[in-house]
C-alpha cells in the first residue's frame, strides 16, 4: 500500500498514468479490429448465416455508442477510477463468456457485456490523461494515446488470423483476459482517486433511457438501412423514433438541473468545432479503410495476406505522426496542426481516388501513408482541443461525447458507402455490365472524391475553432 502511495504521489505520475491507460486503449483497440478476421469461422462453427453473423459486431458496435456518454456521467459523479477499473473487470469477464459461448444468442450478449465494460474504458481513459497532464505537455500523451490507438487497430486483424488459425476463434477473446487481470491491478494501484468530481452526485435517469432508445434506433437504421429497403417502413419506423426520442432528449437535457450531457459544453466554440470536424473526418475515413481492401483485392487482384500488409501503411503512419503532432500543437497550439492533418487526409483521398488498374505499388503506398499521415497529425490537436476546453468536473462527460461522436462518424459513413453504392451499380451495371471490375473501380472513384471533398470542409471548420483558451 505504501509503494501504491509513492507512485500516486510521484513527480512522474501523469506518465504513469498514460502507461496504465494505455493497457486499457490498446486492448479496446485491439478487439475492435480482431473479431473481424474471426466471423467467417464463428459462422461455421457456431452455424450462423452471414446476415446474423453481422450483430457480433454490431452489438458490440452498438451498445457501446449508447453507453459512453452514461459512463463518462457516471464516473464524474462516483470517480473515474472507480469506472475504469471495473470496466476492465466486466471487458474481462465479458471476454471469457465469448470465448465459451455455444451458442450464436449467448455470444451477442456476452460481446454486449464486453461493449459495456469497453465504454467504461474508453469513456474514461481521456478523461483521465487529460487530468493527469498539464496543460502544455497534454498534446504529446494524446499523441501518443493515438498512436496506442492505431496500434492495437494495426495488430488485430494480423493477430486474429494467427490465433483463429492455430488456437481456433475462442482464442481471440481468451487474449483479453490476462490483459484485463494485468490492466485491473496496475490501474488499481497507479491511478489517483479523483480529487473532484461532478458538482451534484444525482444521475439523469430519464435523459439516460431517451438517449439509448434514440441513439439506438439511429444507430440501426444506419446499419440496417441497406437491408431493410431505406424506404421501408422499417427504416423510416426507425428514423423516427430516433427523431422524436432525441427531440425529447435535448428539451429534457435544457430543462433537468443536472443532465446527462451538458449542452452548454457546445457553446465553447472549440469543443463545438473539434466533435464537428472529428465527425465528419471519420464518417469520411472509414471509406478508405473500407474500400482500399477491395480495390488491392478484386482490382490489383493482391492476395489477402499482402493486401494487408500494404493497408498496415496507414495506421504505421498514424503511429508515427500523432505523438510529433501532439508535441507541436504543445508548441503552437491546436487550430493549424488539426487542420493540417484533415486538409492532407484530403489530398490523400483525392490522389487515391485517381488509382487504377496498373498504378504503381510505391504509388498506392505512398497515397496511403499520406492518409494516415494527415489523421495522425489531426488527431491528437483535435482530441486536445476538445478535452481541454471542458472543465475538469465534466471530463468524463466530454470523454464520452468526443467518442460517440467518432462511432457515430463511422457509421454514417458506412451508410453513406451503402446508399451511394446501391444507386450507382445497377447505372454502371447497365453501361459496363454486370461483374466488370471497372464498376468497382469508377464507384469507388467517386465515393473518394466526394469523401476528399467533405474533409476538405473539415478542415475550414477545423481552422474556425481560433486560439485555444485552457478551461480549467
Amino acid at each position: 500500500m505504501e509503494h501504491a502511495n509513492r507512485i500516486r504521489e510521484s513527480k512522474n505520475y501523469s506518465w504513469i498514468a498514460l502507461a496504465t491507460v494505455s493497457i486499457g486503449t490498446f486492448m479496446s483497440s485491439l478487439d475492435g479490429s480482431i473479431v473481424n478476421i474471426a466471423l467467417p469461422t464463428i459462422s461455421s462453427r457456431l452455424h450462423i448465416d452471414i446476415v446474423n453473423t453481422e450483430w457480433i459486431v454490431l452489438g458490440y458496435l452498438l451498445a457501446t455508442t449508447v453507453f459512453l456518454p452514461i459512463f463518462g456521467k457516471l464516473a464524474d459523479i462516483i470517480g473515474r477510477k472507480l469506472i475504469y477499473n471495473l470496466g476492465f473487470v466486466i471487458f474481462s469477464v465479458g471476454s471469457l463468456f465469448c470465448a465459451f459461448a455455444g451458442s450464436f444468442i449467448w455470444l451477442v450478449i456476452s460481446r454486449v457485456v464486453q461493449a459495456i465494460g469497453a465504454s467504461m474504458i474508453v469513456a474514461n481513459g481521456l478523461a483521465i490523461i487529460t487530468d493527469a497532464f498539464p496543460f502544455k505537455k497534454r498534446g504529446v500523451a494524446l499523441g501518443i494515446m493515438g498512436t496506442v490507438v492505431a496500434s492495437g487497430s494495426s495488430m488485430g486483424p494480423p493477430l486474429g488470423g494467427f490465433l483463429v488459425q492455430h488456437f481456433g476463434w475462442s482464442s481471440i477473446f481468451l487474449i483479453n483476459v490476462p490483459i484485463g487481470v494485468v490492466g485491473t491491478v496496475i490501474a488499481f494501484i497507479n491511478l489517483r482517486r479523483d480529487k473532484k468530481v461532478a458538482d451534484s452526485k444525482q444521475f439523469d435517469f430519464p435523459g439516460a433511457a431517451l438517449f439509448v432508445v434514440s441513439i439506438s434506433a439511429l444507430v440501426l437504421a444506419l446499419m440496417k438501412g441497406a437491408d431493410f429497403g431505406w424506404s421501408s417502413v422499417k427504416t423510416i419506423g426507425l428514423f423516427l423514433v430516433f427523431l422524436l426520442g432525441f427531440a425529447l432528449f435535448i428539451v429534457l437535457q435544457l430543462r433537468v438541473k443536472n443532465p446527462l450531457i451538458y449542452l452548454g459544453l457546445f457553446k465553447n466554440r472549440m469543443f463545438l468545432v473539434g466533435n464537428l470536424s472529428g465527425f465528419i473526418a471519420f464518417a469520411s475515413a472509414i471509406s478508405l479503410t473500407y474500400l482500399m481492401p477491395f480495390y488491392l483485392e478484386r482490382i490489383y487482384l493482391l492476395p489477402p495476406s499482402f493486401s494487408g500488409l500494404v493497408m498496415l501503411s496507414i495506421p504505421i503512419s498514424m503511429s508515427i505522426m500523432a505523438p510529433i503532432s501532439g508535441w507541436i500543437c504543445d508548441w503552437i497550439g491546436t487550430r493549424w496542426p488539426a487542420t493540417l492533418g484533415l486538409f492532407l487526409g484530403a489530398l490523400a483521398i483525392f490522389l487515391i481516388s485517381f488509382l487504377q488498374k496498373d498504378s504503381s505499388l510505391i504509388g498506392i503506398i505512398a497515397r496511403l501513408t499520406l492518409a494516415g499521415a494527415g489523421m495522425g497529425i489531426f488527431m491528437a490537436p483535435n482530441n486536445n482541443s476538445v478535452m481541454s476546453s471542458a472543465p475538469k468536473s465534466k471530463l468524463g462527460v466530454a470523454s464520452g461525447i468526443l467518442s460517440v461522436v467518432r462511432n457515430l462518424g463511422w457509421i454514417m459513413g458506412m451508410a453513406f458507402i451503402a446508399v451511394l453504392i446501391s444507386i450507382r451499380q445497377p447505372v454502371y451495371d447497365a453501361i459496363l455490365g454486370s461483374d466488370s471490375p471497372d464498376t468497382l473501380l469508377r464507384i469507388m472513384a467517386e465515393i473518394f472524391r466526394i469523401t476528399s471533398v467533405t474533409l476538405f470542409i473539415a478542415s475550414v471548420i477545423s481552422s474556425l475553432r481560433g486560439k485555444h483558451k485552457h478551461v480549467g
